[in-house]
């Protein structure tokens, strides 16, 4: 959340939060990915589709970094659960 907030989210296009309730002993914790397809990086394939809150933070076109124009979402996101 802080590198959408504290750089231009323009750079980032879509970016969805993760939260897994179950690691670092029930503590929790949150990974960013650019579709909302969980693929939890913190329990290896055991706990793969873990999580219990996807939240979209930016959904804005990716500029290209080369000439500065935007380019196209990615298309086809889906929500395994």
């Amino acid at each position: 959340m802080v590198l959408i907030k504290t750089f231009d989210p323009d750079e980032f296009g879509t970016v969805y939060k993760l939260h897994c309730p179950m690691v670092f002993g029930g503590s929790g914790a949150m990974w960013l990915q650019e579709d909302k397809q969980v693929r939890n990086p913190y329990l290896g394939t055991t706990m793969l589709k873990c999580a219990d809150r996807v939240e979209l933070i930016s959904s804005l076109p990716v500029r290209s970094t080369q000439t500065g124009e935007k380019t196209k979402e990615h298309k086809g996101e889906h929500h395994n659960e």
